[in-house]
């Protein structure tokens, strides 16, 4: 029983959920085989022999300088390159998807995997809270050329069997059908004391900087961390120079970011629906900053505003390094949130199950 995912290398956050999503169906189904297909670092999925993967690039997802900075117009000449070649990314891929055998596709999100699993004759479903001809028409007023795009990639996400619709989500129209599904989120499995024992942390509260698969370069991290000398900083990459007795850098690649976020008290960060989900399945706190003109970014801050203690600070602020006032009111600030029961976060069992049933020949393209 061969699945194969087709994964958006944009950021981080479409690998790691659809990760949890494969780690579900390997552990509940021996016969169950794994392809991906994606420009995502391999490192990002499971280790599993019954795991292979591809590098194979289907979308650009929004082209980015880092994780503040957008470049549209990268964006519309890469998009605009790929779709360019559709017909033989098509006979490539479902060609591919022939020999692999391939019983269920899962798509997050580039628009052809549904147009070439339908050419192949094989179901799909896509595993979204936003698709990317929503987020590319609010660059349509500056760029009119981004509208023969739009339309393109909407016709190819129509052809998907189904949306497996998560929270917090923006317009998905363009899918013709839908089931609901919890937020998938990564949680930490030890107690946040014995985490912070694990990462050596004193009794100071404690801060993660997280910045996703685009970094954050210009953030002056050392420097923030001596201008903050009762605070602890954990950052999953290590930049240049001397570092504070009171910043730790670690290898992102072999620690459990789950396990970072729950052992701090707060999290530093621009909202994406990856370390958003993270961040409210373990209870951290959030100080976050805008990212530029995404249009998911409205819809997670009001789910960062109804559900974790957040508290914004301003892009100049934070790449002044100038965070001390804001971490110290942000620990100090009340629980003001509604907090997410644990089933809200089965979104992985949930998305597993519909898709073995997909692959299994009980959901079909036509299903219920």
């Amino acid at each position: 029983m061969t699945i194969v995912f087709y994964v958006s290398g944009h950021g981080f956050g479409h690998a790691v959920r659809i990760a949890e999503v494969i780690r579900t169906i390997l552990a509940r189904e021996p016969r169950a085989r794994i392809h991906v297909r994606s420009s995502a670092p391999g490192w990002l999925f499971p280790v599993d022999e019954r795991l292979s993967r591809a590098d194979v690039r289907l979308d650009v997802g929004v082209v980015q300088q880092n994780s503040l900075t957008l470049d549209p117009a990268a964006t519309l000449a890469g998009m605009s390159a790929i779709l360019g070649d559709t017909e033989s990314i098509l006979a490539r891929e479902s060609a591919a998807l022939r020999d692999l055998d391939c019983r269920a596709v899962v798509g997050d999100i580039p628009p052809l995997a549904f147009a070439a699993a339908a050419r192949a004759s094989v179901p799909s479903a896509a595993i979204a809270n936003f698709s990317w001809d929503w987020i590319y028409r609010a660059y349509l007023p500056a760029a009119p050329a981004f509208g023969s795009l739009i339309e393109t990639m909407a016709r190819q996400y129509g052809q998907a069997s189904i949306l497996l619709r998560l929270p917090f989500h923006g317009d998905l129209s363009a899918f013709s059908r839908h089931r609901d599904i919890p937020l998938i989120a990564r949680r930490a499995a030890l107690p946040k004391a014995e985490l912070r024992r694990g990462l050596a942390l004193d009794d100071r509260p404690a801060a993660l900087l997280s910045f996703g698969g685009f970094g954050l370069a210009d953030l002056p991290v050392a420097r923030m961390a001596r201008e903050s000398p009762g605070w602890q900083f954990l950052a999953p990459w290590r930049p240049d120079g001397e570092l504070p007795a009171n910043l730790r850098c670690l290898d992102g690649r072999k620690v459990n970011h789950e396990d970072l976020v729950a052992a701090v008290d707060v999290v530093v960060t621009k909202p994406g629906y990856g370390i958003v989900a993270e961040c409210l399945a373990n209870g951290a706190r959030v100080l976050y900053t805008s990212r530029g003109d995404f249009p998911e970014y409205p819809v997670l801050v009001g789910a960062l505003e109804r559900h974790a203690t957040a508290r914004y600070v301003a892009p100049e602020a934070l790449l002044g390094g100038r965070i001390s006032g804001e971490l110290d009111a942000l620990l100090a600030a009340g629980e003001r949130a509604a907090p997410l029961d644990p089933g809200a976060f089965e979104g992985a069992r949930v998305a597993a199950e519909i898709i073995l049933e997909m692959a299994g020949g009980s959901l079909s393209a036509s299903g219920p």
